[in-house]
C-alpha cells in the first residue's frame, strides 16, 4: 500500500517542479535580457567610438593619398581586402558546418545525452526490479519531479 505522505510528496514534486522551474526560468530570462541589452549598449558605444575613430584616420589618410595621387592604388588594395575578408568569411561559416573528421566523436557527440538517459532509466528499472517492482516515496518523487519538468517546459515553450 502507498503511504499517503509519499504520494502527498509526490504531487507536491509535481506541482512545485513546474511551478519552480517556470518562476526560476522566467526570472533567469529576464536577468539575461537586462545583461544582454546592458552588453549591446555598452557594445554599440565602445563600436560607435571605434568606427568615429577610423572614419577620421581614414579621411585624414584619404586627403594625404589624393595629394600624392595614390587614390586608385588604394581603391585596388582595398577591393582585394574586402573579397579576402569575405572569402575567409565564407570559409569559416562553411568549416562551422563540417563534421569533425572523426566519425566516432561525430556520433559521440549527438548521442552522448541520449545514452546517459538510457543508462539512467536502466539503472532504475533493475533497482525497481530487485526490489520486487514496489514503488517508494523517492520514486514517486523521481516521477512526479521528471513529469514536473516534463509538463513545465512544454507550458514554458508553448504557453499552454
Amino acid at each position: 500500500m502507498i503511504d499517503p505522505a509519499a504520494t502527498a510528496s509526490a504531487i507536491a514534486s509535481v506541482l512545485g517542479g513546474t511551478f519552480f522551474r517556470l518562476a526560476l526560468g522566467s526570472a533567469l530570462d529576464r536577468l539575461k535580457d537586462w545583461q544582454e541589452y546592458r552588453f549591446e549598449i555598452g557594445r554599440m558605444r565602445i563600436q560607435n567610438a571605434l568606427e568615429n575613430s577610423q572614419s577620421d584616420r581614414h579621411v585624414r589618410m584619404l586627403e594625404a593619398q589624393k595629394k600624392l595621387g595614390l587614390q586608385q592604388v588604394y581603391v585596388e588594395r582595398e577591393k582585394e581586402e574586402i573579397a579576402i575578408e569575405n572569402e575567409q568569411f565564407n570559409n569559416a561559416l562553411a568549416d562551422i558546418k563540417k563534421p569533425t573528421g572523426f566519425k566516432f566523436l561525430d556520433v559521440l557527440n549527438s548521442a552522448i545525452r541520449p545514452v546517459l538517459a538510457i543508462i539512467c532509466i536502466l539503472v532504475w528499472l533493475a533497482y525497481l526490479e530487485h526490489r520486487g517492482w514496489a514503488l517508494g516515496s523517492w520514486d514517486l518523487e523521481l516521477i512526479g519531479t521528471t513529469l514536473g519538468l516534463f509538463i513545465g517546459s512544454r507550458i514554458s515553450k508553448t504557453g499552454a
